[in-house]
């Protein structure tokens, strides 16, 4: 396998080098066809949901990290430990969610193309950006109407959940 230099070296310094390989095995499978589903093919609905939906979770969780570690070192002197907490619950949630959009993906590579993972997987996108963009936001700023928005992202991750679990359970009916 040859990688672009530039790609090698973000991969090294970020040690995400295994995250590579799994996506470009995902990716092989992704352009080849790949046998799931009773060794048959992904139809091409599910062919487009797999790899964006762990596109979405691989960015969240990217974001995740990023805003964890800067929450954990560059606010701490700035922020009072009830709004750093604040900070430290959206960045814990929308990892958790973003872990959830993968499942998603690969629950859609097994079961194909159902409308309920689809719907599942857009209101888990929606909460993360409510639920954890108004905790960033009103942790950073004071910004108190912001704790309203919580919730509506909180119901998001409630019905997402939810919805994905029917989806699934009514799979096992459909096959």
């Amino acid at each position: 396998m040859k990688y672009n230099k530039r790609i090698l070296l973000i991969a090294l310094s970020i040690r995400l080098d295994s995250l590579i390989l799994s996506l470009e095995r995902w990716r092989s499978w992704y352009t080849n066809g790949s046998p799931f589903r009773n060794g048959t093919m992904m139809d091409e609905v599910s062919r487009e949901m797999f790899p964006r939906y762990i596109a979405y979770g691989a960015v969240h969780a990217l974001i995740s990290v990023a805003l964890g570690a800067f929450g954990a070192h560059g606010l701490k002197e700035r922020l009072d430990p009830d709004m750093l907490a604040v900070f430290e619950t959206g960045a814990q949630y929308q990892m958790y969610h973003a872990i959830a959009l993968i499942l998603i993906a690969f629950a859609a590579s097994k079961l194909g193309e159902r409308r309920g993972l689809r719907i599942g997987g857009r209101l888990i996108n929606a909460g993360i950006f409510f639920f954890s963009g108004s905790l960033y936001v009103l942790s950073m700023t004071g910004i108190s109407w912001l704790g309203a928005i919580a919730p509506i992202g909180g119901t998001c991750f409630i019905l997402g959940w939810g919805i994905t679990a029917y989806s699934a359970w009514r799979a096992r009916f459909d096959n």
